[in-house]
């Protein structure tokens, strides 16, 4: 399975807004640049990844950004072959007063 090497997340916060930002960081086998894209598409399943995770189903990811977006976040991906990946969201909502 994957293993989360650092997790993190920070808050700011105004009058009217919290904006909130998970990043998840893994030592992983990263991904191609030219195949990032294809990470958040339904039944989107990466070549390199097959034999690591033969079991998913490519939903995931794209479940995770659509529910992120619908909540009006943005979901992103860095990464580097043979480094690793970092995810990034990123929340924003109105701060109570």
């Amino acid at each position: 399975g994957l293993r989360v090497r650092k997790f993190s997340f920070g808050i700011l916060t105004n009058e009217k807004y919290i904006k909130l930002q998970i990043d998840i960081i893994d030592q992983g086998v990263g991904i191609k640049e030219e195949n990032l894209d294809k990470l958040f598409m339904n039944f989107g399943m990466l070549d390199e990844h097959s034999k690591i995770n033969a079991q998913g189903t490519g939903l995931g990811l794209s479940i995770c950004k659509r529910m992120i977006e619908q909540m009006g976040g943005t979901v992103s991906v860095k990464s580097k072959v043979n480094v690793g990946s970092t995810f990034t969201i990123n929340l924003v909502t109105k701060s109570k007063l």
